[in-house]
């Protein structure tokens, strides 16, 4: 039996500078923020492709940072 290899755990730790499925810009008071989801940069991209008007968990790690970040 082959030793089966842990995936790597899943960090709720990001910045600004690592998001890949969202576009931000800040005009003043204004902000606004567009969906652009990366088909091969989901949470483990070896393991699947994100598809069409789907994402993972990733997305929505990205948008609480978003969104934490615009609030305070």
């Amino acid at each position: 039996m082959e030793p089966t290899v842990a995936p790597p755990a899943v960090t709720f730790e990001i910045n600004p500078a690592q998001y890949q499925h969202w576009k931000l810009s800040v005009d003043g008071n204004v902000a606004t923020l567009a969906m652009d989801v990366r088909e091969d940069a989901g949470l483990r991209p070896h393991d699947y492709k994100l598809k069409l008007n789907s994402y993972d968990l990733g997305v929505d790690i990205e948008l609480a940072d978003i969104l934490q970040r615009l609030r305070f």
